[in-house]
This record gives C-alpha cells, structure tokens and sequence, in this order.
C-alpha cells in the first residue's frame, strides 16, 4: 500500500532526510519539498537568549508519553540503574499520562528521588521552554519519531539531549559528542548515557555550544518561514501583500 501511494504522489514533504531516502525506495519520483521542522523555527530572541551553563544546572527533564510509541518507563527504569547519579539532583517527568504517573510516584517512594511529575497540557510552551533551559539533560524514549520538537528546544536551551534511534536526531546531533543517540530496547545503553551527561562537565558545556550553533544556522523561524513560503509557490512578498 505504501508503494502503490508513493508512485501516485506528485510532491512530498518531512521533517527528515531519511523519510526523502525512505520514500525513494519505497517508489517515490516526485518532487520532494525542502525539509525542516513540523512545528516550525524559533524567534531571533530565543536564539539570542542567555542561559546558564549546563555544567551548573541539575534538572534532567523525561518525556513522559508512554503508549503505542512513547517509552516514558523505559526512561524511567534507566533513570533507576543510574540512581546513583542522582543525589541532590531533581527529575521533571512532563506530558505524563497515568501510566507514566503511577511508575514516576513509585520509583520517587521507592528509591527516595525527587520526581515531579507533570500531566499533559499542564504546562504551558512558555513553562515548556523554561524548564529546558533549567535542565542539564533531556531524556526522550519512544519506537517512533520525526525530529522530535522536544530534542530542539532542547538543543537550543542547552540542555544535553538523548534521543532515541528511531528519530532522525542524526540529522541534528553528533552521537557521543553534542548528544546521545539510543536505542529503546536498550536500558543499560540509556543508563550510560544519562551517567555521562550526568558526570562530565566538559561534554554537556561544549554540547550547548556546538547545539547552539546549529540552531542559529538551521532554527531560525525566519529561515524555516521562507522555506514553508515555498512550500506553497508563494514568496514572502505574496503573503505580506496578501
């Protein structure tokens, strides 16, 4: 189904470089848009904004989907093997649904850590933004995924981010070096990773840098408005004018 779909499509749009190759091979030979984020850049003042150094900071912030894609508890139970890591420091569990909720209250009794934990839609984008900017790590788990917009706010608030494989996070970050590319399956892995972010100093400062970087060349909202402008053959003279 998916092949008979992409023969027919004249024109294609993602927010990856590897849905482009994916639907190549899957029969595409149309025209394939410019790609950038699904939810857009940011604003020249939240590019420009001033924020602590991650090395200062001790939050580490858990997407909390659990479902059909989202692992909140895979999170959760490599935050457990890394509890050690975790003295004097505090965890933010956000868009938690009930599941999430029952494991993060739970593994807070149990081990003694402090968990907030946060509902979805109990945050506003401006609460989203600022707790990005408080954490020293971004953990997000799930099967599947586009450039998650969380792993950009993320990068652009200097947050260390571990991202799971099944994202193009590849496209955006250096494995080891500006982030931590994982795999779902593997608890012990995502353990690791959040020790490090946790313990080196020297990592997670250079990653906000070089993150910051990218996200000048390749966030800014201006930048992605002119390529969504044509998107639909329009210029931003036409729009301005409209």
């Amino acid at each position: 189904r998916i092949g008979d779909l992409m023969k027919r499509a004249r024109y294609y749009s993602a927010e990856c470089n590897r849905d482009i190759d994916l639907a190549i091979t899957h029969g595409f030979t149309g025209d394939a848009f410019d790609v950038f984020p699904n939810a857009g850049g940011f604003a020249a003042a939240q590019l420009a904004a001033e924020h602590s150094r991650p090395s200062e900071r001790s939050l580490v912030v858990v997407k909390g989907y659990e479902g059909w894609v989202g692992r909140a508890s895979i999170a959760l139970k490599a935050i457990e093997l890394a509890k050690d890591q975790f003295a004097g420091r505090a965890i933010v569990v956000y868009s938690a649904n009930l599941k999430t909720q029952r494991i993060a209250r739970s593994l807070a009794r149990r081990l003694g850590l402090d968990i907030t934990v946060h509902a979805k839609r109990a945050l506003s984008h401006q609460q989203m933004l600022e707790l990005f900017a408080s954490a020293r790590a971004y953990l997000g788990i799930s099967l599947s995924d586009g450039i998650s917009t969380s792993l950009l706010e993320a990068m652009v608030a200097g947050a260390y981010p571990i991202q799971t494989n099944t994202s193009c996070a590849d496209e955006w970050i250096v494995d080891g070096s500006t982030g931590s590319i994982v795999d779902a399956a593997d608890i012990e892995g995502i353990a690791a990773a959040l020790r490090r972010a946790l313990s080196d100093d020297a990592l997670v400062d250079a990653a906000a840098g070089a993150n910051h970087e990218v996200a000048l060349a390749r966030l800014g909202d201006d930048a992605i408005r002119r390529k969504s402008f044509r998107f639909y053959g329009l210029s931003p003279i036409d729009i301005s004018s409209a």
